[in-house]
């Protein structure tokens, strides 16, 4: 029989420097390896989500749309008895476009400040948003090219 290093009151050996740096970098690997796996689910179900309420939101856009649809063919119906047929479409129609019209140019400014505020660092935008509320005075004038001075809020309004 073998006497073992703790039978005779040895400590075990110690592992070497470069076992365990060795097992730091492996453990690193694998700590990578199962917090990459963890992102990717939930990405993955977050994903899944995102799909189901898109897909609940068109089918329930669906039904408004023909809701809506229907709600302007009695309003023509409606109409037809005073202006006749064609005038009563021509009004539904003319207020339905000029409606969708001032509906879709705010949503493209909305989206258009949204979206050049979203790919600018936040001070930036901070710094932009204290600058609009400073106020202004004679010290604030800009020289202009043609060697003449504009108020700030001009040249901010030009600049853009």
């Amino acid at each position: 029989m073998t006497d073992t290093n703790e039978e005779k009151g040895q400590l075990p050996p110690r592992p070497s420097l470069t076992d365990l740096l060795g097992d730091i970098l492996d453990n690193a690997k694998a700590l990578f390896r199962a917090e990459m796996a963890l992102a990717q689910r939930s990405y993955s179900l977050k994903l899944q989500a995102l799909i189901a309420s898109m897909v609940a939101m068109a089918v329930g856009g669906t039904i408004m749309l023909a809701a809506f649809i229907a709600l302007l063919v009695g309003i023509v119906i409606g109409l037809a008895r005073y202006i006749g047929p064609f005038g009563a479409a021509f009004a539904v129609g003319g207020a339905g476009l000029i409606l969708g019209l001032v509906i879709i140019l705010l949503a493209r400014s909305a989206m258009r400040r949204q979206w050049h505020r979203s790919w600018r660092p936040a001070e930036v935008v901070e710094d932009e948003a204290e600058a609009e509320d400073a106020p202004l005075s004679a010290a604030d004038d800009f020289e202009q090219a043609d060697g003449t001075t504009a108020p700030a809020r001009q040249y901010r309004e030009a600049v853009g």
